[in-house]
C-alpha cells in the first residue's frame, strides 16, 4: 500500500508540475497560476514553487471531490424520494424542454433544483467540520474564552442537524429552502461553505457545477435503484456505501444526447 501511495504521489506531482510550468508566461493572463507567479516576483520567499503547486493541487481537490460527493448525495436522496425527483423533472421539462441541455444561464429558472442541492448540502455537507481555524490572539467565541494559538473546528453537520434550528432536520425536505434568502435570513444555520471572509472562495462555482450535473442527470436519464428496498438517505453509515443505480436515456432526450 505504501509503495502504491508513493507511486500515486509521484504521478500527481508530475501532473501538477506540468500544469504549473505549462502556464508560466502563457497567454492566459489573469488565471490563478499566472497571478501566483506575479506575486512570486514581489515575495519570492513566500510564494515558493512548492507553495504555488500546493495551491493548485488544493484547487483541483476542492473543486472535484467535494462536488462529486455532493452530486452523489443529491442523486441518492432523489432516488429515495421519487416525489421530489418527479417534481424536479417537471420543473426542468417545463422550463428547459427536450431540445436543449440545461446550461448555466438556465439555473435561475430552476429554483427547486437549487432547493434540492441545498438540502443535499445540509444533510451531507462534504466537509462536515469545515476547515480548521486558528486563533492568532486571545478571544471569546459564543461566550467561550479561546486562548491564543488554539485550533477551532466548526461542526457544520451538527448545526444542520440541530432540531432547535431546523424543523425535522433528519428528513429530506427541499421545500424548506423555497423563498429563503440564505445570506440575509438564515445567518449561520446553513454553512456548508463556511461564512464570512474565510468562506470557501469556490462556493459559486461548486453550486453551479453540482446543479448542472444533477439537472442534466434528471433531464436526460431514467433512474432506478439497484436494490428497490434499499433506503439511500438514512444516515452517514448508509452514505458510506457508494451509490448504485441504473440509468437509461429518456426517450425524449435521445436526440439531445446524440448531439453531445
Amino acid at each position: 500500500m505504501e509503495k502504491k501511495l508513493i507511486l500515486v504521489h509521484k504521478k500527481r506531482d508530475e501532473f501538477v508540475e506540468k500544469l504549473v510550468q505549462g502556464s508560466r508566461g502563457g497567454k492566459n493572463r489573469g488565471s490563478l497560476i499566472d497571478t501566483l507567479f506575479y506575486l512570486q516576483e514581489s515575495e519570492p520567499e513566500f510564494y515558493t514553487h512548492d507553495v504555488i503547486k500546493s495551491v493548485v493541487l488544493l484547487m483541483i481537490i476542492a473543486g472535484t471531490e467535494t462536488s462529486a460527493v455532493t452530486i452523489e448525495s443529491a442523486m441518492s436522496l432523489l432516488l429515495s424520494n421519487p416525489e421530489a425527483f418527479l417534481k424536479l423533472r417537471q420543473e426542468i421539462d417545463n422550463n428547459i424542454g427536450h431540445n436543449q441541455l440545461l446550461s448555466d444561464t438556465d439555473l435561475s429558472k430552476l429554483p427547486y433544483l437549487r432547493c434540492v442541492v441545498n438540502e443535499a448540502l445540509r444533510l451531507y455537507p462534504p466537509v462536515p467540520l469545515l476547515l480548521p481555524h486558528y486563533s492568532s490572539e486571545d478571544c471569546t467565541v459564543g461566550g467561550y474564552k479561546v486562548p491564543k494559538n488554539t485550533i477551532l473546528l466548526v461542526n457544520a453537520w451538527g448545526t444542520h442537524m440541530d432540531p432547535k434550528v431546523w424543523n425535522e432536520p433528519h428528513k429530506f425536505k427541499p421545500e424548506r429552502f423555497e423563498g429563503m434568502d440564505m445570506e440575509r435570513e438564515e445567518g449561520y444555520k446553513f454553512v456548508p461553505f463556511g461564512m464570512g471572509r474565510r468562506a470557501c472562495p469556490g462556493a459559486g462555482m461548486g453550486l453551479r457545477t453540482i446543479s448542472l450535473a444533477v439537472g442534466a442527470f434528471v433531464q436526460c436519464f431514467e433512474w432506478e435503484k439497484v436494490l428497490e428496498h434499499e433506503d439511500l438517505d438514512m444516515n452517514w453509515k448508509e452514505k458510506a456505501k457508494p451509490l448504485e443505480a441504473m440509468c437509461v436515456p429518456r426517450h425524449q432526450a435521445v436526440n439531445l444526447l446524440s448531439q453531445l
